[in-house]
């Protein structure tokens, strides 16, 4: 069983989404480790570092899944995160931030590499990957669309139980209607029997 969670800064709302089979506070401490290990040059850059500088925030529990929903699990929350947000998650500086190629293009060392990526964090933290005007608008749009698509389709559901509904009191109106013809026609009947003469009875003597 996996642990999907996620780090959200106190500071600037950025949230960070991971997965963990560990507890989430041994989680967290890995984090806080990785990123001592970090401005010791002794690792390379994360995203979630971006978060652990700040030194404010919280590590909350999403789901639980099994193995092979991890990845689209992660990517449901940062996806959600982007639109709730209008902003991009942190969660993808990892997709094309390579540390690793741009060594062995560059054949520059690994101290180097970690002094150029604080840097690139220290500018990061003053710009949180804000989206554009025109992105935001775009995705704004997107977000109105979805819900006059949703509001139409909970009123097509609305419409069709209220079809229903009219069609079983219809039908209960109809058995109400014969249950009370049947009363009145027992009644009618219990009417003419007790209304009947008595039998008349016949003493033949032999």
């Amino acid at each position: 069983m996996n642990f999907i969670y996620v780090i959200k800064c106190k500071h600037t709302g950025d949230e960070y989404v991971g997965s963990t089979k560990q507890s989430l506070s041994k989680r967290l401490a890995q984090h806080r480790t990785d990123y001592k290990k970090y401005e010791n040059n002794e690792t390379g850059f994360k995203p979630v570092f971006l978060i652990i500088s700040k030194g404010n925030y919280n590590i909350d529990l999403l789901e639980k899944v099994m193995d092979d929903d991890v990845d689209k699990t992660i990517k449901y929350y940062t996806d959600k995160y982007n639109l709730d947000s209008c902003k991009q998650s942190i969660n993808h500086l990892s997709s094309w931030y390579s540390v690793d190629k741009y060594n062995s293009e560059r054949f520059i060392t690994s101290s180097e590499i970690n002094n150029m990526e604080k840097e690139f964090i220290k500018k990061l933290l003053h710009h949180t990957g804000h989206l554009s005007k025109k992105e935001r608008m775009e995705i704004q749009k997107r977000n109105e669309e979805r819900e006059q698509e949703m509001k139409r389709k909970e009123d097509e559901i609305k419409l069709i139980l209220q079809e229903r509904n009219n069609i079983l009191q219809q039908r209960i109106d109809i058995l109400e209607r014969t249950n009370q013809r049947r009363g009145e026609r027992i009644q009618e009947l219990s009417q003419l029997i007790r209304n009947q003469p008595a039998p008349i009875e016949l003493n033949i003597q032999q």
